[in-house]
């Protein structure tokens, strides 16, 4: 009966729910009784019902939406948290019913289990993420950036948010906790999860909403804090959790993302992004009206006819929104200590009179402030130095028509009484006092009033309380009130009636309300005529006003779930979904001007890639490289005369050495545990792809910090050799076909220019080249040097040189080599990108020997660094000249740009001069060509 019921109901809604809406009589009856009646079924379980009563619901919140304010904060509240997640033991005892459709992936596995793929690092801090161990960036920059912000975010737990955990979530949202539901389990949760899901994604303009609605209003909870945070925890695939659970709350999120990014007018993936993400580009970004339409009940519907109240302006949102913000620090203060929190009033100037406007002012704030303690609110406004504040906190309670018990009952729901009986007498003398002022007709006296509500009081504890045996009944309690209303009895009628109402229904004092009381308690606070519920201001037709709004509020908590779901992504399609989302993200946030989102981001991928924290100069000095002979790899030292690239630095010279000297590039492969850790990360390179991506599209919000992140992964690659030769050319107009060499290359070149010098008459008498190449392939070499290594891996060296081809495909893949290009178009922003950029160009080594710049992480993987063959002894650093080349790339694409350039680097330049004598000689050589290049240039 009751579901044809629903059915019904749910038939004659689709029919004429926005016409019932108009009519105050029908309207009255839908947001009573059978709203009321719809969410008790919510509550229980009841899997037949409670798919219609939801629709039946969905219905009645799209055409009532301006009258259900309270009764949507209690739908949204309960369902929520019916869903959330359940503790371990229930989890396994209902496993296999939870599956929605889908499997759930096994248990965490126990430690010291191999996991498939290695996961990354995920911290996302300031200088101390950005300067790993050993990183020479973070030695360069230390000192200049000691004084800049750290980053917001911080990726503090990897592990699935627990029931306790989301429970403390909800109180944080300061929404009241009788109006949570109990945990659902089984084909009831399954059918809550699906209701929830075609709410949030069915109507686009819910959350802005819930953001003006209820986080703007100091009245509400922040309910659009709460549903954010709450889908954004559960949007995350953790080892063992539910597969179609957190993919629900996935494509509720990334919908919100992507509706935003819609709005705003961001453009499609498109080129390697696109690529990336393995589908079209026009794909998921679709106008904005085609998928909200289909499940908006809104949609295609008359306009209503009542008047709508007019919408405040984003920043008058974001006043009251503030506002809101210091009346919860104060309700903390004042939990934690009363007179802190009316001392932190007065400092910000909310209370700013004295006398009685200063207690009308406390008792607004202690009255509308719904965090407040309420426990400890009765105590203090129980006090007798605080009996001003007390009346005139009772002169705000509206009394009037109303019987006694239920005059207390309205009482009692905003404080809890204290436990001392002469407290309790001074709140009821005052309640006696305010109570009758309001001329009740069945009341004679004051007195009257003060004696009947004690007896209410204890008439409650007596029917309701376990420790009592024998119940109080009707007679002994009209007994015990003879002669009390001046003389006079009460009306028996009167009399029956309270005792009726206060023995069917509990005075159930706030921090109580649990359960089916709690939810009662729940309800009559939404429906109660003196609620404390304002207006409804719809933001449909107009939701991207309060986009930015929205958005600045709660990115970090959308970027570290993304972070989280990239860190535990099980499938390709997952990753592609994070990647969608993730752009959507720091798109919009680029459009709105939230640059501090697009910076967390860069560092973000930044870290994900790995490349930092394995980057280290003595990795570079320990490189190995492997050449390929009779298609097998073997290792030979690149400074010994037998070496190929020794036999071409000392058998050719100008532009046909250069050429060989690329060609032994081109087929030799070098090793460094940089690129070998990079090569093993799948993750790693999806982040590095991303990363340039972001620079690409939006180096123009990108900050110092972030500039940082992104040059520290620059220089790894290119020091590892990772970065095309083509991309490492130099720009000189003397010169034709030069590029930044590895350090393997120039140790060869070094080591045959010494022996040249040093007369080595004997070998280039014997054929120079020609017995080079002899000695190589087996001919005289038994009268050389080998030159061959052992190989300092555990593993063979065709294993090493995959790995390093698939760190060069990452690269490659990536628009790397598009920064040069996405540079010159920042504007403003290019003197913080040469600031950072000239910290890295060739410099002296540290005064003092020992000093925190020479300590790198040593360990079995990283062998001892190997001098570097140069004639003064300095080191090699390839990115160092590689980054100098940017430089000077950027005066010669853009003369204009040349006093923007040179004021910047002038200083970095100097010092590399006036300490010529320690800087290797290729990277000195290179700094004065590539001033003489900028000189004729610009002139």
């Amino acid at each position: 009966m009751r579901l044809l019921a629903l059915n019904t109901l749910q038939a004659a809604f689709q029919k004429a729910c926005y016409a019932m809406a108009e009519h105050a009589e029908l309207r009255e009856l839908t947001l009573g009784d059978l709203c009321h009646n719809l969410l008790l079924i919510l509550q229980r379980d009841q899997p037949s019902l409670i798919s219609p009563a939801l629709r039946v619901l969905y219905l009645l919140f799209a055409s009532h939406r301006r009258d259900t304010k309270g009764q949507l904060e209690l739908f949204l509240c309960q369902t929520l948290g019916r869903v959330m997640t359940l503790p371990v033991i229930a989890r396994q005892g209902s496993r296999a019913s939870l599956r929605l459709g889908g499997g759930s992936r096994p248990p965490t596995p126990k430690a010291g289990a191999q996991r498939v793929l290695p996961k990354p690092t995920l911290d996302i801090k300031g200088d101390a993420g950005t300067k790993a161990k050993g990183s020479e960036m973070g030695r360069r920059l230390s000192a200049a950036s000691a004084d800049t912000d750290t980053g917001i975010l911080k990726l503090e737990s990897d592990t699935a948010p627990t029931y306790e955990q989301e429970v403390e979530l909800y109180s944080d949202a300061s929404l009241k906790r009788g109006m949570r539901g109990r945990l659902a389990t089984n084909e009831t949760r399954r059918q809550l999860l699906e209701g929830l899901h075609h709410l949030l994604i069915g109507d686009e303009a819910l959350l802005a909403d819930l953001w003006v609605n209820y986080d703007c209003d100091l009245q509400r909870g922040n309910m659009f804090d709460f549903v954010v945070s709450f889908v954004v925890q559960r949007a995350v695939p953790w080892p063992g959790a539910n597969d179609a659970e957190s993919g629900a709350f996935m494509d509720v999120m990334l919908h919100q993302l992507i509706r935003m990014a819609v709005r705003a007018g961001v453009a499609p993936p498109t080129g390697r992004w696109a690529q990336l993400l393995g589908m079209p580009a026009t794909t998921g970004f679709v106008k904005s009206s085609s998928s909200s339409d289909a499940n908006n009940p809104d949609a295609n519907n008359p306009e209503p006819s009542r008047s709508e109240p007019v919408l405040l302006t984003l920043a008058q949102l974001q006043d009251r929104r503030r506002h809101k913000e210091t009346m919860m620090q104060a309700a903390r203060l004042f939990n934690e200590k009363p007179k802190d929190g009316v001392a932190y009033l007065h400092r910000v100037g909310v209370l700013n009179a004295d006398g009685s406007e200063a207690a009308q002012q406390l008792a607004t704030f202690l009255r509308s402030t719904p965090t407040i303690n309420k426990k400890l609110l009765g105590e203090y406004l129980s006090k007798p130095s605080n009996l001003e504040v007390l009346q005139t906190y009772m002169q705000q309670l509206d009394f009037s028509g109303r019987r006694l018990d239920e005059a207390l009952r309205t009482l009692l729901g905003t404080f809890r009484l204290p436990g001392e009986s002469q407290q309790i007498e001074r709140i009821m003398e005052t309640f006696s006092a305010a109570y009758f002022g309001t001329g009740p007709a069945d009341i004679a006296t004051k007195d009257a009033a003060f004696i009947l509500a004690f007896a209410v009081v204890m008439l409650n504890t007596d029917q309701h309380s376990p420790q009592v045996k024998v119940r109080m009944k009707y007679e002994d309690f009209a007994r015990n009130l003879r002669g009390v209303n001046d003389g006079h009895d009460f009306r028996t009628e009167f009399l029956t009636n309270v005792y009726n109402a206060i023995r069917s229904h509990e005075l159930v004092f706030p921090e109580e309300h649990e359960g089916e009381a709690g939810f009662e308690y729940a309800w009559h606070a939404v429906a109660a005529p003196d609620a404390l519920i304002g207006p409804w201001m719809s933001t449909r037709g107009c939701t991207a006003t309060y986009d930015r709004g929205m958005l600045a509020a709660v990115w970090p908590r959308y970027l570290r779930s993304l972070a989280h779901i990239l860190g535990h992504f099980p499938s390709d399609h997952t990753l592609r979904l994070a990647l969608t989302g993730l752009h959507a993200l720091v798109a919009t946030a680029a459009h709105y001007g939230l640059t501090q989102c697009v910076n967390e981001a860069v560092r973000l991928l930044a870290n994900m890639t790995g490349l930092p924290q394995t980057a280290t100069q003595a990795d570079l000095r320990s490189a190995q490289v492997l050449t390929k002979s009779y298609n097998r790899y073997m290792v030979l030292d690149p400074a010994t005369p037998t070496s190929p690239l020794s036999a071409v630095a000392e058998g050719f010279s100008g532009a046909e050495q250069r050429a060989k000297l690329q060609e032994q590039e081109d087929a030799a492969v070098q090793v460094t545990q940089t690129a070998l850790e990079f090569g093993k990360t799948y993750r790693g390179q999806i982040a590095f792809i991303a990363l340039f991506e972001l620079v690409e599209r939006f180096a123009q919000a990108i900050n110092r910090q972030g500039w940082i992140c992104v040059l520290d992964v620059v220089r790894a690659c290119v020091d590892a050799d990772l970065v095309p030769r083509e991309l490492r050319a130099i720009r000189d107009p003397t010169v034709e076909e030069l590029w930044v060499p590895r350090v393997s290359t120039l140790r060869a070149m070094y080591a045959a220019e010494q022996r040249v010098r040093a007369g080595d008459e004997q070998r280039v008498q014997q054929g120079g080249l020609l017995s080079a190449i002899s000695s190589f392939w087996g001919g005289s070499g038994d009268q050389q040097p080998s030159g061959r290594q052992e190989l300092r891996w555990r593993a063979t060296p065709e294993v090493l040189a995959g790995l390093v081809a698939r760190s060069h495909m990452a690269v490659r893949s990536s628009a790397i080599g598009e920064l040069g290009s996405a540079v010159s178009q920042i504007g403003e922003s290019l003197p913080v990108f040469l600031d950072v950029l000239a910290q890295l160009f060739p410099q002296p080594p540290p005064s003092q020997p020992g000093s925190p710049a020479d300590a790198t992480p040593q360990s079995d993987m990283v062998p001892a660094p190997i001098d570097s063959g140069s004639k003064n002894g300095a080191e090699y650093v390839p990115s160092a000249v590689y980054f100098f080349e940017i430089a000077v790339g950027l005066v010669l694409d853009a003369p204009d740009c040349a006093p923007i350039v040179w004021p910047a680097i002038e200083a970095s330049v100097q010092r590399m001069l006036e300490s010529a004598d320690t800087i290797h000689p290729f990277a000195l050589e290179r700094t004065v060509a590539g001033i003489l290049t900028m000189a004729t240039r610009i002139l």
